[in-house]
């Protein structure tokens, strides 16, 4: 799997999601720039989307109910729990 790394949220206009679906399956992100519209956006160019570093239990429930593919994090225990009690709900 091929990641793009973007970090800068002007970074992120559809245009360029084109371009970077033209190589790469993903993105990886700032959590800080990660919204709904941009997951939304992602996934029209067939993009997955993996914020990072995303390691509070707060942060991660909000990127798994925004529809981030997955996360990247430091505590994965953390993320497997949240992701579990969501499942759960």
């Amino acid at each position: 799997i091929q990641l793009y790394s973007l970090k800068n949220e002007t970074m992120l206009t559809k245009k360029r999601l084109e371009t970077v679906a033209e190589y790469a399956s993903g993105i990886g992100v700032d959590k800080t720039v990660v919204t709904e519209e941009l997951v939304e956006l992602a996934h029209d160019e067939d993009l997955h989307i993996h914020p990072f570093t995303v390691n509070e239990e707060k942060e991660i429930r909000r990127m798994i109910e925004i529809g981030a593919d997955g996360i990247f994090t430091d505590v994965p225990d953390v993320a497997v729990k949240v992701f579990e009690e969501i499942q759960g709900e």
